[in-house]
């Protein structure tokens, strides 16, 4: 096997993924024992420790509720004039969770008025967090490959969340040059950025002009670029702020919200800032850590509470929060291939089974489907050509297997143009390529 000359890495909202270039191959790599998926979370401990993906999620179940009070945490030191600490949640006679689970990192990127999270006298800036996800990354993979490797290509999406008006073109620059310190903190001295979907297109083989719609964890990204036999011009970049995160908090909140009584029908139940926590993947997971709800949980509990609380005590008690999620995307992917599954859920104390038809799931999205659909729209606007005038429309990304996403294209385009690319290693392995090409030799 040839020597390898420099890692792909298709950094996304919800999983990560990374492709190893050499002269005569590119291939995708598993990072997370056994899988090519690394979840896109950083495990933060006052240790300090940290870890990244499926790992992180085992740390922080385990250590999620463990506290250490202001009045007796070695960061804040006692003197004659009181105490002094550099911790900006001390509070006297409070304290504080001795860990963190960082979730959907790339959503902050763009964000110019923060850079940083602060725990235990510490900031956390946003590239020492996605540095922490490409260190982990650089380190399997060297393991693999028996070689230290430098350079890196890495994806990032046609409009960073967050990057949009007036300040559009110094939010997106903010991103790009918070993920290219990321890459160097981890170790890589050449780093070098492509647009995801540009990366897709990649792997195309035919001339001609192709629109890669790239519909992910965290953002849809379209591009239409016109191939040619040595050269590939942009003619459109375009996207939205909806990805499959998006769609599994949909589906958790209108299948299971009823079933756990987080549904807001007027009776006594959580506090709506609860509520909404569960809306999101990354959010619910906090609700671990959360040391006034369980107290709010045993009072509902005690008076009769409301229908569903034990099920859900049980599942935040036990820390099932992560698995029930699983549990809906599995759902999601099945509507895909099925026009009905059933979510199941089977822990001890709880017995989960909804029924959700596809016809009903594709109501609930609706209104992101039709951004989507905006986008594409918008992209065609931008590069001043017709759906005509397109010649392949390439899909990619866990949620591009959508029914609803399929139809909304072929409305457009017409089906025989519409063509399905590998859902999740379509952009990895199309920055390998562009890196080989780039640094071959």
């Amino acid at each position: 096997m040839s020597k390898p000359i420099a890692y792909g890495i298709d950094f996304g909202t919800t999983n990560t993924l990374l492709s190893v270039a050499r002269d005569d191959a590119v291939d995708l790599l598993a990072v997370d024992g056994d899988s090519e998926l690394l979840p896109s979370l950083v495990y933060l401990h006052r240790q300090p420790l940290r870890s990244a993906g499926t790992e992180a999620v085992r740390q922080y179940v385990l250590t999620a509720r463990n506290q250490t009070r202001c009045g007796s945490c070695s960061l804040v030191h006692r003197t004659k004039n009181g105490p002094v600490t550099k911790c900006q949640a001390y509070t006297r006679g409070a304290g504080c969770f001795d860990s963190r689970l960082v979730s959907e990192m790339k959503r902050e990127l763009a964000a110019a008025d923060r850079d940083h999270t602060h725990s235990w006298a510490r900031d956390f800036d946003y590239p020492d967090l996605v540095s922490t996800i490409f260190r982990a990354l650089k380190r399997r993979a060297d393991a693999a490959v028996g070689a230290n490797v430098e350079r890196v290509m890495v994806g990032h999406p046609v409009a960073f969340e967050g990057a949009d008006g007036e300040k559009f073109a110094d939010l997106q620059r903010l991103a790009k040059a918070r993920i290219r310190m990321a890459a160097r903190r981890a170790g890589f001295a050449e780093v070098e950025l492509l647009e995801e979907p540009s990366a897709a297109t990649l792997l195309e083989a035919d001339e001609g002009m192709v629109l890669t719609a790239d519909f992910g964890g965290g953002t849809f990204d379209v591009s239409i670029i016109e191939l040619t036999a040595t050269t590939g011009v942009v003619k459109a970049l375009a996207g939205a702020p909806v990805g499959g995160t998006d769609l599994d908090g949909i589906l958790f909140r209108r299948a299971l919200f009823p079933v756990l009584g987080l549904a807001d029908d007027g009776r006594k139940g959580l506090p709506n800032r609860y509520r909404n926590r569960f809306s999101r993947r990354d959010k619910a997971l906090r609700t671990l850590g959360d040391a006034d709800l369980a107290p709010i949980l045993s009072e509902l509990q005690r008076d009769g509470g409301f229908h569903g609380v034990e099920k859900l005590r049980a599942i935040i008690d036990n820390g099932w929060i992560n698995e029930l999620y699983d549990a809906v995307e599995t759902a999601k992917r099945e509507l895909s291939v099925e026009t009905a599954t059933t979510i199941r859920f089977d822990r001890p104390g709880v017995d989960i089974r909804v029924n959700v038809t596809r016809k009903q799931f594709e109501q609930w999205i609706s209104r992101e489907l039709s951004r989507v659909r905006q986008a594409v729209l918008d992209a065609l606007t931008q590069a001043g050509l017709t759906a005509d005038q397109i010649d392949l429309a390439a899909c990619t990304g866990g949620s591009s297997l959508l029914p609803a996403f399929r139809r909304d294209l072929t409305d457009v385009f017409g089906e025989e143009k519409i063509e399905q690319r590998e859902p999740y290693s379509a952009i990895a392995l199309g920055l390998g390529l562009h890196a080989r090409t780039l640094w071959h030799g």
